[in-house]
């Protein structure tokens, strides 16, 4: 699996390395590390003001680097790429994913004040939003940014649709300890009676039957996935705003990892996150797992 790591050397940068560490994957990592420096100032004949600054710079990311190297260096036995580049972060860690071919972008995010939760970070969102692979978005575990052990809490919010099956067989690729609790989270509709002026039977029925068909749905994968994972169970919420429900849901069961596959809702759903994923990403207090897994499904 070729995995891209952006980091800065940061805290947050370093938990999700510590986080990626701990994950288990089932076949070695071809891992590639990047950091990225914001191009120096340069005086108005074009040379750098600061060349100790720059020397200094490239010192710590040539230890960065070696200390990272030296923590993958049982997963990534065959391949371990240290890339240092200097321009736009995000354009270049979305340059750089579509060069190897990434499977996997694992960045850091922001922490867990509202702000910076809808916020996020303006590099974690873009590289989020328009990356062609998967992206695990980091969050501390709390507050104090201690480094991360392999999550134990991980909520799959399922829709039967292919993205979401996708996700599921995606996350099947690792190894997961046998305490893992997993949660698979379905969301059925929910109509807004009370913003009609009256609700025909019909829509009670529909509601009724789609309800019915969600639970179905959601026990049938977690039955299956119980065969493997035994600690799974269903989970069916009635809400009209599926990205809410699932932040709540994360929320009420202290998740330390939510994984859901991106459809997108417009013809460039290549390019833009759809509305829900999008709404998980900015708000839920855990890690987040965007799965674009179902686009090789679809291209064998």
């Amino acid at each position: 699996m070729k995995v891209l790591l952006a980091t800065d050397g940061s805290s947050l940068a370093k938990n999700a390395a510590e986080l990626l560490h701990h994950l288990k994957f089932q076949q070695p990592l071809k891992l590639s590390v990047l950091t990225v420096s914001l191009g120096p100032e340069l005086t108005i004949h074009g040379n750098p003001q600061n060349l100790t600054r720059e020397e200094e710079e490239k010192e710590f990311v040539a230890r960065h680097h070696a200390e990272l190297e030296a923590m993958f260096k049982d997963q990534c036995p065959d391949y371990f790429s240290k890339l240092h580049h200097t321009g736009n972060v995000a354009q270049s860690i979305l340059e750089v994913s579509r060069r190897i071919v990434a499977d996997l972008i694992v960045i850091g995010a922001v922490g867990h004040s509202l702000v910076s939760r809808m916020l996020l970070g303006s590099i974690s969102d873009r590289v989020a939003t328009h990356a062609k692979c998967s992206v695990l978005v980091v969050r501390p575990p709390d507050k104090d940014h201690r480094p991360h052990v392999c999550p134990k809490k991980i909520t799959l919010a399922y829709d039967g649709s292919l993205a979401s099956r996708e996700a599921i067989n995606e996350m099947m690729q690792l190894t997961w300890d046998p305490d893992c609790e997993f949660s698979v989270l379905s969301i059925a509709p929910s109509y807004d009676y009370l913003m009609s002026e009256g609700v025909a039977a019909g829509v009670l029925e529909d509601e009724a039957k789609a309800l019915e068909q969600t639970k179905g749905k959601a026990e049938y994968t977690a039955k299956q996935l119980a065969e493997k994972l035994p600690n799974t169970h269903p989970h069916v919420i009635r809400s009209q705003h599926e990205g809410e429900a699932i932040v709540r849901f994360t929320e009420h069961q202290q998740s330390d990892l939510v994984i859901l596959g991106d459809t997108g809702h417009t013809l460039l759903h290549d390019l833009f996150l759809g509305s829900t994923t999008k709404y998980v990403l900015r708000h839920a207090p855990c890690s987040v797992w965007i799965s674009r897994h179902h686009h090789t499904a679809e291209g064998e």
